[in-house]
C-alpha cells in the first residue's frame, strides 16, 4: 500500500487519476483533503466527499470512518461542537465495525471533547473513560496521556482542582518522558489555567509561556492562539491592560483566521475588557458586543455570561446604571440556566465517578482473588490476556501433608469450630510458604500440597522445601500439644508439568510422576514424620539430618529407598 502521507499533493492527484476505484483511492482522496484543508477548504471538502462516496460504494468502513473523523475535527475547529459530535460518533461506529480499536479510542476521546465544549460533562467523562480503558488495554501511553489530560479538564470544570492537577501531572509525566511536543504544551497550558484560577499569576504565566514556546516550535496555530488568549486574561487580572490587549488581539486575530468561533467569543471579551481598562469605551463596547453575539450564535452560556458580566462592568465604569442593571438582569438569567445545568452535570458526573469507583473496587477484588488462588507471576499473565499456560519444569520439589487423626478429632466438633481450626492451620502453612519462597498449590480436605522451584525456577528448591516441612511439623506440634493432630508429610524432587486449567474458575495445578511419587511418600509415611525420596535427599546441600527408613514397597512405584528428614543442623 502506498504511504500517502509522504506524497505531495501533485503525486496524490496523479495517483487518484490513474487508480481504479479501490480502498487505496479512497485513502488517497482523504489524504488530499488533509493536505489541502489549510489552503483551500472548499477543495478539501470536495476531496473528502469524494472519498466518502467511494468508501460507501466499496463498503470500506475504515475509509468512511476516516472521512467522518476528518469532518468532525474540522467542525470542532470551527466551534460547531454538535456537528463535531455527530461526525465523531459515526466515525466511531465505522471503526468498531472495522475492528480498529485504536481509532475507536480516538473517536471516543474526540466525542468527549465535543461533549465538554457543550457542557455535557457527565457524557464527556464517560467517553474519556471509555477511551482510557481502550488505550490501557492496548498499552498506548501517548493516548493514555491525552485522555488523562482531558479528564483533568472535566474535574477542573466541576471545581475539583486537586483531582484535575493529579490527572494533568500524570499526563505531563508521560509526555515529558516521551518528549511528545504535540501534547506537552497542552499539559502546560492546563496547569497554567489551574494556577490562574488560584490567583498564582506568576506561575500561570510561566506555564503559558512554556506552552507557547512549544506550540510555536511545532506551528500549532490553535495552541498558539489559546496561549495568547490565556496570557491576555492573566495580564488583565493583573491590571496590565496594554500587555493584555497585545496578547488578546493576537489570539483574536488567529481565532478569526481559523474560524474558531468559540475562541472568538472568548478573546473578544478579553480584548473588550482591556480596551475598557484603558478607557477606550468605543472599542470596549464593540468587542464585548462581538463576544456576546458570537456566544449566542454558538450557544455557549458560559461565554454569554462572561460577555454580559463584562458589559455590566463596562456600563458601571461610565455610571450608566440603567444599562448596567439591564445587563445584570440578563447575566443573572443566564447564570440561573447555567446553575441548573451544572447541578445536572455534576450529578451525572458524580454518578459516573461512583460507577468508576465501583468498577475499580471490583477490579481490585478480582485481582486480589487471582493472587490468592494463583502464583503472582501466573496471575499477572492471566490479567495480560493469556488463556493457555502450560509449562514443563525439570527441577522442582513437591510436598504433600496430611493431618493424621483429624477425622477422628473433628467428629466431636461443630461445623464452625471445625472450619476455624482448618483455617488456622492452613493459614499457618500459607505464612510458612511465603517465608520460605514456596508456592501453595491447593488444599484437599485436610491435606495440603505445595511446590518449590516454580513458576520461577530456583536452584535451592529442595532446601526451601526441607525448611518448610520441618517448620510445618513444629507449628502443628506447638498448636496441638496434646498429640490429637499430627502431620504425615511426603516429599519428592523431579520434573513436573504445571499450568492453569479452566476458563471461568482458574486453578493452577501440577501433573506428572513427580507429583504422584510425592503423594505416595506421604500416604506411605508415618505420623509426625517427613518421608522423602532418595532423589530429594541427593538434591539437598549439607546441613540436614536424616534417619534412614530403608527400602519399602510403594504402590505403583515398586521398591524405593526412603529416609525421614529429622532436622536442620
Amino acid at each position: 500500500m502506498p504511504v500517502f502521507t509522504n506524497m505531495s499533493i501533485e503525486e496524490l492527484q496523479q495517483f487518484v487519476l490513474a487508480a481504479a476505484d479501490s480502498n487505496e483511492k479512497a485513502d488517497a482522496l482523504m489524504e488530499l483533503a488533509k493536505k489541502t484543508v489549510a489552503t483551500d477548504a472548499p477543495k478539501a471538502e470536495e476531496y473528502s466527499n469524494e472519498s466518502l462516496q467511494l468508501a460507501k460504494q466499496l463498503n470500506y468502513k475504515f475509509g468512511e470512518g476516516a472521512v467522518f473523523a476528518f469532518k468532525g475535527n474540522q467542525e470542532r475547529i470551527k466551534g460547531n461542537f454538535f456537528d463535531s459530535l455527530e461526525c465523531n460518533r459515526y466515525a466511531r461506529d465505522c471503526f468498531e465495525a472495522n475492528g480498529n480499536k485504536l481509532q475507536v479510542a480516538q473517536m471516543c476521546n474526540n466525542m468527549g471533547i465535543a461533549y465538554n465544549h457543550i457542557s455535557e460533562l457527565s457524557s464527556a467523562l464517560e467517553c474519556y473513560l471509555q477511551a482510557l480503558k481502550i488505550y490501557e488495554d492496548l498499552k498506548e501511553t501517548s493516548g493514555q496521556a491525552r485522555v488523562m489530560n482531558n479528564i483533568g479538564t472535566v474535574y477542573q470544570e466541576i471545581g475539583n482542582s486537586e483531582k484535575a492537577m493529579e490527572y494533568y501531572q500524570a499526563a505531563k509525566a508521560i509526555n515529558e518522558e516521551s518528549n511528545d511536543l504535540s501534547m506537552l504544551p497542552r499539559n502546560y497550558n492546563n496547569i497554567g489555567v489551574l494556577y490562574r484560577d488560584a490567583k498564582q499569576f506568576a506561575e500561570a504565566l510561566n506555564y503559558f509561556e512554556k506552552a507557547l514556546h512549544l506550540h510555536e516550535k511545532t506551528g500549532d496555530v490553535n495552541g498558539i492562539l489559546l496561549c495568547y488568549g490565556n496570557m491576555g486574561v492573566v495580564l488583565e487580572d493583573m491590571g496590565e491592560f496594554e500587555r493584555a490587549l497585545q496578547h488578546s488581539m493576537k489570539a483574536l486575530q488567529l481565532s478569526e483566521e481559523t474560524g474558531n468561533k468559540d475562541m472568538v467569543a472568548f478573546n473578544s471579551a478579553t480584548v473588550g475588557n482591556s480596551h475598557t481598562g484603558l478607557n477606550d469605551y468605543a472599542n470596549g463596547l464593540k468587542f464585548l458586543t462581538q463576544s456576546l453575539v458570537t456566544a449566542r450564535e454558538i450557544g455557549s452560556l458560559n461565554w454569554e455570561k462572561t460577555a454580559l458580566t463584562s458589559l455590566v462592568a463596562f456600563y458601571e465604569k461610565q455610571n450608566l446604571w440603567r444599562e448596567a442593571l439591564e445587563h445584570y438582569r440578563l447575566a443573572d438569567e443566564v447564570n440561573e440556566k447555567i446553575n441548573k445545568e451544572e447541578v445536572q452535570r455534576k450529578a451525572g458526573t458524580m454518578e459516573i465517578q461512583r460507577k468508576l469507583d465501583k468498577e475499580e473496587a471490583q477490579r481490585t477484588a478480582t485481582e486480589k482473588i487471582l493472587h490468592n488462588i494463583l502464583p503472582q507471576k501466573i496471575a499477572e499473565r492471566i490479567k495480560e490476556g493469556e488463556e493457555e499456560i502450560i509449562e514443563r519444569f525439570e527441577n522442582c520439589t513437591v510436598l504433600f501433608a496430611d493431618m493424621v487423626g483429624f477425622t477422628r478429632w473433628s467428629e466431636t466438633k461443630n461445623v464452625n469450630e471445625l472450619a476455624a481450626v482448618l483455617n488456622r492451620i492452613f493459614s499457618l502453612f500459607d505464612e510458612l510458604a511465603n517465608e520460605f519462597g514456596v508456592e501453595k498449590i491447593k488444599t484437599i480436605g485436610d491435606a495440603y500440597m505445595c511446590v518449590s522451584g516454580l513458576p520461577e525456577p530456583c536452584t535451592d528448591h529442595a532446601a526451601r522445601m526441607a525448611k518448610m516441612a520441618l517448620a510445618m511439623n513444629a507449628k502443628i506440634q506447638g498448636a496441638f500439644p496434646d498429640d490429637n493432630i499430627r502431620l504425615r508429610i511426603g516429599i519428592h524432587t523431579g520434573e513436573v508439568v504445571a499450568g492453569v486449567i479452566g476458563k471461568n474458575r482458574y486453578a493452577y495445578d501440577l501433573w506428572g510422576d513427580t507429583v504422584n511419587t510425592a503423594s505416595r511418600m506421604e500416604s506411605h509415611g508415618m505420623e509426625s514424620k517427613i518421608q522423602v525420596s532418595e532423589e530429594f535427599k541427593n538434591c539437598l546441600p549439607s546441613g540436614f539430618r536424616f534417619e534412614e527408613r530403608g527400602v519399602i514397597d510403594i504402590k505403583g512405584k515398586g521398591k524405593m529407598r526412603t529416609w525421614f528428614l529429622t532436622a536442620e543442623v
